[in-house]
C-alpha cells in the first residue's frame, strides 16, 4: 500500500501557540469547540485563518499532544516574556498557516505589504522567504513572524534541487540532470505507471553515490556551492527581513533567525562522507561549515516519485556557532 504522507495544513502546534500568545487563563484544559469559537469570535486580539479546520485538528489530536503541551506552555511563557519586555504589549495574534495573503484584517495590511515588496525584492526565493505561521503587531504597531516547528526534527527548508538549479544557473542543467535521471529509470523498465511496484529497485538503484545522475549532482553542488548557500541562508533567515524580526520556534526553545551577510564568505560546502558510508538511504549528505564549525546539515533525497526531482533538505542548523 503506498505510504500516504501526513497533512501539514493546520498544524495543532501552530493553533495552540496562537491560543497561548493572546490568552492563558481563559481556555479550560479541556474546552470544547464550542467553547473555543467562543472565545476567539469574541476576542478582537486573534485572527485565525480557516478557524474551523484548525479547530478540528486540535481537538483530534490534543489527547495526544497533552504531555507535550507543558513544554509549549513553559516556552510560549518565555518567549511571550521576552518580546513583551523587547516590544511592548501585544495587540493582535495572526495565525495565517500556509498563506498569509489570504488575511484580509485590516491590522494586518501594512505587513502584506512588507511581505509583498520582500517577494519582488527576492523573486528566486519569493516562495519561501515570508516563512512565518503566526505574525504578532504589537500596541507601537512593530510586527514579529513566528516560524512555529513541532520539534527541532523538523525539516527546516526545502526545495527542489533541479529546480534549484536551473533557477541559480540556466533552464537546461535543470533540463540536462532529468534527462540523467530518467535515462536510469528506464534502462531499468521503470516507469510512471509502474514504480509504486518497484520502489525497492529504484530506491537500491540511487544508495550509490556514483551513479550517473548522483555525480552530475555532486559536481554541480560543487561548482555552484556560493550560489546554493546564498539560497539556503535565504530561505533559513528570511533574507534577513529589515522590517519585521521573524523567530523559530518549537517545544522547548526559540530562536531568532538573524545571519549577517557579511559572513558569507566563511561558508563552504563540504560532503559528508561519514554519514554517507553509515547510510543505506538512496540520499546525498551535506554540511555547510562556518569558521570550520559545522553549522547546517542538508540532504538531497526523493520524496516518493523517482520521475520528481528530489528535494534539497535543510535537517538541523546550528545557531550557535553564529554566537
Amino acid at each position: 500500500m503506498p505510504y500516504k504522507r501526513k497533512n501539514t495544513n493546520y498544524q495543532y502546534t501552530e493553533f495552540l501557540v496562537s491560543l497561548l500568545l493572546v490568552f492563558f487563563n481563559e481556555l479550560s484544559k479541556d474546552g470544547t469547540e464550542e467553547e473555543l469559537k467562543n472565545i476567539i469570535n469574541n476576542k478582537d486580539t486573534i485572527y485565525i485563518n480557516n478557524l474551523d479546520k484548525y479547530i478540528d485538528t486540535f481537538i483530534n489530536e490534543r489527547e495526544r499532544n497533552k504531555d507535550k503541551d507543558k513544554k509549549w506552555v513553559r516556552t510560549i511563557r518565555r518567549l511571550k516574556r521576552k518580546l513583551t519586555n523587547k516590544y511592548g504589549n501585544i495587540k493582535k495574534v495572526f495565525l495565517c498557516g500556509k498563506d498569509y495573503k489570504k488575511i484580509k484584517d485590516k491590522d494586518f495590511a501594512h505587513i502584506l505589504k512588507v511581505n509583498r515588496e520582500l517577494e519582488k525584492n527576492n523573486p528566486i526565493n519569493s516562495k519561501k522567504i515570508c516563512k512565518s505561521d503566526v505574525y504578532i503587531l504589537f500596541t507601537n504597531d512593530k510586527f514579529v513572524g513566528i516560524s512555529v516547528k513541532d520539534c527541532t526534527k523538523c525539516t527546516k527548508s526545502n526545495y527542489s534541487i533541479q529546480k534549484m538549479f536551473g533557477e541559480l544557473e540556466n533552464k537546461d542543467l535543470s533540463k540536462k540532470l532529468n534527462e540523467s535521471k530518467n535515462e536510469i529509470l528506464k534502462l531499468n523498465s521503470i516507469t510512471r505507471k509502474n514504480y509504486k511496484n518497484k520502489r525497492d529497485l529504484y530506491n537500491s538503484l540511487f544508495v550509490d553515490d556514483n551513479n550517473q545522475y548522483w555525480k552530475l549532482i555532486k559536481e554541480n553542488i560543487l561548482k555552484y556551492d556560493k550560489k546554493i548557500i546564498e539560497h539556503l541562508i535565504c530561505y533559513l533567515f528570511c533574507c534577513n527581513n529589515k522590517s519585521y524580526d521573524v523567530y523559530e520556534l518549537w517545544d522547548e526553545d526559540y530562536t531568532l533567525l538573524k545571519f549577517d551577510n557579511k559572513d558569507i564568505d566563511k561558508l563552504y560546502i563540504e560532503f559528508d562522507t561519514i554519514k554517507k558510508h553509515k547510510s543505506n538511504a538512496s540520499k546525498l549528505f551535506y554540511k555547510i561549515k562556518y569558521n570550520n564549525n559545522e553549522f547546517i546539515n542538508f540532504e538531497i533525497r526523493f520524496k516518493g516519485n523517482p520521475f520528481v526531482s528530489p528535494q534539497i533538505l535543510v535537517t538541523t542548523c546550528n545557531y550557535q556557532v553564529l554566537t
